[in-house]
């Protein structure tokens, strides 16, 4: 029996040392012959590190507008952004500035910022036509114009303020661009969070953000039985403020 037990332990350890042999050789074969596949051209990031951008230089644009035609030149944004709009969107513009960029708006007839109504274009589409002394938006509604203003920003931000010269034409395929968001489960996030979120979303040109909530994320006023242990959930009132972000 003893024999019989000391050759089985053998068989066991040589197929685990066989075993162990195999894997390690697949390991270093499948090294030998790894090639990291290569991001095509086009989408291929390439890091601004210093503040001329050079010519070669393409910034991404999510989402990918219909119409792109790259031009010669560079716009240097201003640290305060005159523009000239339309008398009733105005004060929009001021708070897209802030909001967008950090930055005053300053309403005024030479501003270089043009941005003009264009009733003949649809929901939410703009032009966007950048050159070396100014900046032009047609529009037709103020979300329009936000995305045409997002697009500015999403070049700003990789080129250090150095916007190649550009001409866009975009609108959205659906009307509706939305992500939803489960609170329920893990921790729940703060109102900073959300505005966090929102921005991020907005960046990209979503328009919505649904919060999925059941039962303790939620301060319901009347099932306060639901929620009184929880440290941080949303009140009706951040729910408003979310809202109107």
């Amino acid at each position: 029996m003893n024999k019989l037990f000391k050759i089985g332990k053998s068989i066991l350890l040589g197929l685990f040392g066989l075993i162990v042999v195999i894997a390690v050789g697949l390991l270093l074969y499948y090294q030998s012959i790894y090639e990291e596949t290569p991001l095509p051209t086009e989408i291929t990031p390439k890091p601004s590190l210093s503040k001329n951008i050079g010519t070669s230089y393409k910034p991404i644009l999510l989402p990918i507008p219909k119409k792109l035609v790259w031009t010669s030149g560079y716009f240097n944004m201003p640290k305060t952004m005159g523009f000239s709009a339309p008398v009733e969107d105005i004060e929009t513009i001021k708070k897209v500035c802030k909001n967008r960029f950090n930055t005053e708006g300053v309403a005024s007839a030479s501003g270089v910022f043009k941005c003009i109504k264009n009733p003949t274009l649809q929901e939410q589409s703009y032009i966007l036509n950048i050159q070396p002394s100014q900046i032009k938006v047609e529009y037709n509604d103020l979300q329009g114009l936000f995305y045409a203003m997002t697009t500015v920003k999403q070049l700003a931000n990789q080129t250090n303020n150095q916007l190649p010269c550009v001409q866009i034409e975009d609108a959205p395929d659906m009307k509706t661009r939305g992500a939803m968001l489960d609170i329920s489960r893990g921790k729940i996030p703060t109102l900073e969070t959300l505005y966090g979120i929102v921005d991020f979303l907005s960046d990209v040109k979503y328009n919505q953000l649904q919060l999925y909530i059941e039962s303790f994320p939620f301060a319901y006023p009347s099932f306060k039985n639901l929620w009184e242990k929880t440290e941080t959930p949303l009140t009706p009132e951040e729910i408003k403020q979310l809202d109107a972000y």
